[in-house]
């Protein structure tokens, strides 16, 4: 066994009893208060036999299983509501001898004035001049050697 594990092994024993020790100073505190079991045994089982009390029983989880309801849908019937209507006489049904005419009346067609694609081929339709782009002139630049060095005259 090397060095390292040697002092490792003696601090951790170290921390084991210093725990120990804090754990029997409270069950003494305790047992000189009256509120614990005295004695430096641990556990439920320990108190049980000391006499600080019954040993805890543990039961199981209560559960409760309520019985199903099924109820119908609730459905609402809402009342009907009913608004009068202003009536206007000129425009009444007609009288029992008379008849209204049976014939309907014939569909305004309005031609448009631009014909569908489909009703001429291609070949026939007009074909429409291209007009050529003008060329602009633009001017010719001067050199600008008078000017040289007036922009970083500006910064500066």
């Amino acid at each position: 066994m090397n060095l390292a594990a040697a002092a490792s092994l003696i601090v951790a024993t170290s921390e084991l009893k210093v725990v120990q020790l804090i754990r029997g100073a409270m069950q003494n505190a305790d047992a000189a208060a009256g509120h614990g079991c005295a004695g430096l045994a641990l556990g439920p089982a320990s108190c049980g036999t000391i006499g600080c009390g019954p040993a805890a029983t543990i039961e199981p989880r209560r559960t409760i299983h309520p019985t199903p309801r099924f109820t119908s849908r609730v459905v609402f019937h809402p009342t009907p509501r009913f608004e009068p209507r202003p009536i206007d006489r000129a425009q009444q049904a007609a009288p029992a001898g008379e008849v209204a005419p049976s014939e309907p009346e014939t569909a305004r067609v309005t031609p448009s004035p631009l014909s569908p694609p489909w009703a001429m081929p291609v070949w026939r339709m007009p074909i429409e001049a291209t007009v050529a782009p003008r060329k602009l002139k633009a001017p010719a630049a001067a050199h600008d050697i008078h000017n040289r060095g007036v922009m970083l005259d500006l910064f500066i």
